[in-house]
């Protein structure tokens, strides 16, 4: 008989701890836990579309032992749901039955102070115990990649990575069904690229992003072929996940930037050509925004409750 993974808890996730080289490959498969699906309200058809990913992130709240849970995704995503309604529809599982939708206004996002950063994060209204009972499970904001911990961890052109996300065919019936996808690092530029939202700093992946995808949290799979433990002296991470950053959408050739070397291809399809390059938006991004001053602000009002329900003092 084959040898079986033994499961093991480690930072709010099981993990299958590899008994033999042929886990390697293995992909976490609670991972898919932590997204969810976005979607507009139309109502001259009175029906949900759902157009986008999101997932669940969990920070610390400064000065205690507790966390704030936020829902974090690409800002476009943000801006085309509330088109119809001014609110942000989110398609949670639930504990006891079908899907349910949560309504977020528009207003409570929070968007990157620099607004060629497709990233927005809202407050998550829910407490854990709600959150874990409908199947969700966060990540720790400690995956963020830090451009520090490129070197450190070997992370270079070539590396693997993968997403859960949205597949608009079939986002399931009773449930969210997150489909897997998997690429490489294609490019990690030291200068801006030019996307949608402006000249940015991104990362450039080879994996195939379509509608739906935006707002995928993309991760770092140290697969068999880059075991920082077994084959390297990089360091091994204190987060067994590592977050690269956010899908914000394929690399689009738009007619107004074609050159005499533009393919004959991109021009005949213009901005529908898909050039199968995704744009990641960094991870280190995503904590710029957890340490804006609005969700700073919001995370030191929850100070003096948990103060108190620790038996402490409750500050003036």
């Amino acid at each position: 008989m084959a040898n079986r993974p033994v499961y093991e808890y480690r930072h709010g996730l099981r993990w299958a701890v590899p008994q033999s080289d042929s886990y390697d490959m293995l992909i976490n498969q609670e991972i898919p836990r932590c997204v969810v699906f976005v979607a507009r309200f139309v109502p001259a058809a009175a029906l949900y579309e759902i157009g986008g990913t999101a997932f669940f992130m969990v920070h610390p709240i400064e000065g205690t032992d507790h966390w704030a849970i936020y829902l974090v995704t690409s800002r476009h995503v943000v801006e085309e749901a509330a088109q119809h309604d001014g609110n942000v529809n989110i398609r949670l599982n639930s504990a006891t039955g079908p899907t349910e939708w949560l309504k977020l206004p528009e207003t409570i996002w929070v968007r990157h102070e620099d607004s060629s950063i497709d990233v927005a994060i809202a407050p998550y209204p829910y407490d854990h115990d709600e959150h874990i009972k409908r199947g969700h499970a966060p990540l720790a904001s400690s995956a963020c990649l830090r451009d520090d911990q490129f070197e450190e961890f070997g992370i270079a052109p070539g590396i693997d990575l993968f997403f859960p996300g949205l597949f608009v065919r079939n986002p399931g019936d009773s449930k969210n069904i997150p489909i897997i996808r998997t690429g490489t690092i294609a490019a990690i530029p030291d200068e801006k690229t030019r996307t949608a939202t402006g000249a940015a700093h991104v990362y450039l992946a080879e994996m195939r992003s379509i509608g739906g995808h935006s707002g995928s949290p993309v991760f770092v799979h140290f697969n068999m072929q880059h075991r920082w433990v077994r084959h390297t002296t990089k360091a091994e991470p204190e987060n067994p996940l590592v977050l690269l950053g956010v899908v914000q959408g394929h690399f689009q050739l738009r007619p107004d930037e074609f050159t005499a070397s533009t393919p004959t291809s991109a021009r005949r399809y213009g901005e529908d050509f898909n050039s199968g390059i995704a744009i990641i938006v960094p991870a280190k991004e995503i904590l710029n925004v957890l340490n804006q001053k609005p969700l700073v602000d919001l995370r030191a009002a929850q100070v003096p409750r948990i103060t108190a329900m620790r038996g402490g003092t409750v500050p003036d």
